[in-house]
């Protein structure tokens, strides 16, 4: 339910996570979790992708509070990773806020509250919309944008 990808990581933090971050499904839960900890390990900034966008400022609002770094940029993004021009649309405004993508965690995912025995196509097809095809779907964007860029460099 969940992948990681990055361009480059490097020292300035206890992570070597200095450059910028998108996460999907950053507005709760596994997401929550990670955009939390990226904030506190020193990472330039992070864009808050989820299909629920005022969690996802909610959780913006948060971060602003525990960023460690001075220069900490933040942005909420509305996303359905069921919808590939959506995800275009969020790689774009993720690199309009910070110039790239340096690392992808595309976390946004669902499970089914009812027995295997109950779930209608239509249930299944949706989890494995967004739990699958999602992650497929943001990883083509993100990584066509990381090729498309200078790898990240640091400053000693």
């Amino acid at each position: 339910m969940g992948s990681i990808a990055g361009s480059g990581t490097g020292p300035g933090t206890a992570l070597g996570v200095p450059g910028f971050a998108l996460v999907t499904g950053a507005a709760s839960g596994i997401g929550r979790a990670i955009v939390r900890l990226l904030a506190k390990e020193g990472c330039a900034g992070v864009a808050l992708a989820d299909i629920n966008l005022s969690s996802a400022q909610t959780v913006r609002k948060e971060l602003e509070t525990i960023a460690t770094s001075p220069k900490f940029k933040c942005v909420a993004i509305q996303v359905d990773v069921q919808d590939e021009e959506s995800i275009i649309a969020m790689v774009k405004e993720t690199v309009a806020a910070f110039g790239r993508v340096d690392y992808s965690v595309n976390c946004a995912g669902i499970g089914m509250k009812k027995p295997l025995a109950d779930m209608e196509l239509q249930d299944w097809n949706r989890m494995i919309g967004i739990n699958m095809t999602g992650v497929f779907l943001c990883l083509k964007a993100e990584v066509k944008q990381m090729m498309s860029q200078e790898s990240l460099t640091t400053e000693r």
